[in-house]
């Protein structure tokens, strides 16, 4: 007959399989061993418990990072646009400064070539190109 220690002791060691199929020699044996056995399974059980628990916890962070980067692709999508706007708005400002700046060129060219000419008013009658 085993011990109470030496069965507490070698309890890790114990599988379910080596429990059920041990030869008992005396009912206390038995005991003793459907004992071990119970606690054995409720060991699994609150390991079972614990993986549900980080199960669940791995697919709460899981849910809470994808919101996070469904918000930041939404801000960056915002951002683009924001962005995209500014750019078209600087292009629209670029070209009329750059139309300006021909008018002025041109403008230039005919007051220059008006005031070699003498004032002749047949100069009038050269045209501007403005783009």
């Amino acid at each position: 007959m085993m011990l109470r220690m030496e069965l507490r002791a070698c309890r890790r060691d114990l599988g379910p399989k080596k429990l059920l199929n041990n030869g008992f020699s005396s009912i206390l044996d038995a005991a003793s061993y459907f004992r071990l056995f119970i606690e054995h399974i409720e060991c699994l059980n609150k390991n079972k418990k614990s993986l549900k628990e980080d199960l669940q916890s791995t697919k709460d962070c899981f849910k809470a990072m994808e919101e996070k980067a469904a918000k930041e692709k939404k801000i960056a999508i915002g951002l683009k646009k924001q962005l995209l706007e500014k750019l078209n708005e600087f292009s629209k400002k670029n070209k009329a400064l750059l139309n300006l700046q021909r008018f002025k060129a041109t403008t230039t060219d005919y007051i220059s070539i008006k005031s070699r000419c003498g004032g002749i008013e047949w100069i009038a009658h050269i045209e501007i190109d403005i783009r």
